[in-house]
Parts: C-alpha cells; sequence; structure tokens
C-alpha cells in the first residue's frame, strides 16, 4: 500500500523539493489550489526549491511571467527546463555551428541558437532537427517540409540528428482535459520516418525527465532529504526513483492510479489543499 501525505507533512519532512510544473502546479487554463501558498511556505520556510520542467518552448522568464499569470509566484533562478539540456547535447556530439530546424515557438528556437545551433527555416537543409514542442508554428505544413527534407537528405545518404528536449506525450490542460505534447510529435516523426524508409531505424533522442540529467543538474544545487513532485509514473516518479529519490505522485494531473505502472511512488497526495 502506498501511502498518502499533504503538504504540511512534505514541510516538515524534507529539505528540498524538485516540482513539477504542468499537472502539479499549473495547468492550460490556472493554477492547483493551494499551489501558491505551498510555494509561499517553502520560500517562508527556508527550504530550497526547483520547478524541473519538460516544458522546452519557454525560457525560465517566459515561464514565470506564464505562471504568474496562472496565480504562482516563483523567479526565473528557480526553473530548471529541458531546453536548457541542448547545450551541453550539442557539445557532447560537437554540433556548434550545426544547422537546425526548430519545431516551435522562439523561445524554443533560442534555446537552440543559445546551445550553438544555427536555426533555418523549415524545409531547409539542416544537421539537426529539434522538436520544442506541438505548438507555436505553423504545424503541418512545417512538419511536411521538415519531413520532406529530412528524407531527400537520408535518401543522399547524409545523417540527421533528431532530438526532443520534452519526451512528455501528453499534458494536462483542464480538470479531466489533456492535450500531446511534443514527445508525441517526435513518435509521428519517426512513424514517418519508418514508413519512408523501412529497413533502417529512426530515433530522436530524449532528454528531459525520466532521463537523468534534468535531475542531476536540480540535485548539484541543493542539499539536504530531497523529493520529486509529480503528475506523470512514467517520468516525473520512474527518473527520480531510479536516481534513488523518494517521489510524491500528485493524483490530479496525468496519473491518477499510483498502481498503473511498474514504478511505485514513496507517497501520493491529492493535492497542496488536501489536509489528511
Amino acid at each position: 500500500m502506498i501511502p498518502e501525505i499533504n503538504a504540511e507533512q512534505l514541510l516538515e519532512r524534507y529539505d528540498s523539493f524538485l516540482i513539477d510544473a504542468y499537472g502539479v502546479l499549473v495547468h492550460r487554463a490556472g493554477s492547483y489550489p493551494g499551489a501558491n501558498e505551498f510555494i509561499a511556505r517553502l520560500i517562508e520556510a527556508g527550504k530550497d526549491f526547483r520547478v524541473v520542467t519538460n516544458d522546452a518552448s519557454r525560457l525560465p522568464e517566459t515561464t514565470t511571467k506564464s505562471y504568474a499569470g496562472r496565480g504562482v509566484s516563483i523567479t526565473a533562478d528557480r526553473v530548471l527546463a529541458s531546453g536548457m539540456l541542448l547545450r551541453p547535447w550539442v557539445e557532447e556530439r560537437r554540433l556548434h555551428g550545426a544547422t537546425a530546424v526548430v519545431l516551435g515557438p522562439e523561445d524554443s528556437k533560442t534555446y537552440a541558437s543559445d546551445a550553438g545551433l544555427q536555426v533555418v527555416d523549415f524545409g531547409q537543409p539542416c544537421d539537426v532537427v529539434v522538436i520544442g514542442d506541438e505548438f507555436g508554428y505553423p504545424f503541418f505544413d512545417a512538419m511536411d517540409k521538415t519531413l520532406s527534407q529530412v528524407c531527400r537528405q537520408i535518401g543522399e545518404g547524409h545523417d540527421v540528428a533528431l532530438v526532443v528536449p520534452n519526451p512528455d506525450h501528453i499534458y494536462p490542460k483542464s480538470g479531466s482535459e489533456l492535450g500531446f505534447a511534443s514527445g508525441a510529435v517526435a513518435v509521428m516523426f519517426e512513424a514517418g520516418l519508418r514508413a519512408k524508409f523501412p529497413n533502417q531505424e529512426f530515433c530522436f533522442e530524449r532528454l528531459g525527465k525520466p532521463f537523468p540529467t534534468l535531475y542531476q543538474m536540480a540535485m548539484r544545487l541543493m542539499d539536504g532529504d530531497m523529493v520529486m513532485i509529480g503528475d506523470q509514473l512514467e517520468t516525473d516518479i520512474r527518473g527520480a526513483v531510479a536516481l534513488g529519490l523518494d517521489a510524491v505522485l500528485v493524483t490530479h494531473g496525468v496519473s491518477r492510479d499510483a498502481y498503473a505502472s511498474d514504478v511505485r511512488p514513496t507517497y501520493t497526495m491529492r493535492g497542496f489543499d488536501a489536509t489528511r
């Protein structure tokens, strides 16, 4: 049996907090009850925390403005976003100066250019395809042009690196409504490539949660007993448990059944306003 915990008990038990954004603090239409109060109490108690998000469509400054509009006050230095992982990815693969098509809004392109990539227009020859998000560009036109160009290059014997900082397939919009996320766009693109080249394997490199780099980035900044608070078993909770961290599944987001996966959270929590 997985025990339930509440916000008061979390504050008493842990020194440092990793907190997911969508499905935990905010949804598309607003914030969850008690979210801003919990952040305020963390700051008042001197607890360290980072918002660890798979969002690669917004820079930290844009993210905090978005959260503020939903009633949650967080400073930009508290945000660790998966778009920030593009820089070490580019460095590790020695792709500095490589051309890149970025499927995403302007902030996604900024992440790419800050990482050392040269952003080019949809349909142009490229060394890299970055899926930054599922919005912020003419989706089908951009996807069609990018897929066609990548297929031409592969057919001519040229490699193209594929990367998606946000591996999430879905995210909570509000209430029981869900939306597709960047990971689903990557699956769509991979399916198109496999249909064109059935004897080859194509796979985007996935950078964010549940993979360890984003957690490790946060862990280097904080000390003490640490806990991850998330709403998705397959990303937030799986990644934390793999690194030996305690993990709390908030059950008002994507994963509402704590037993729906082979990974088990340390606790469940109905929300920041739950008292028992």
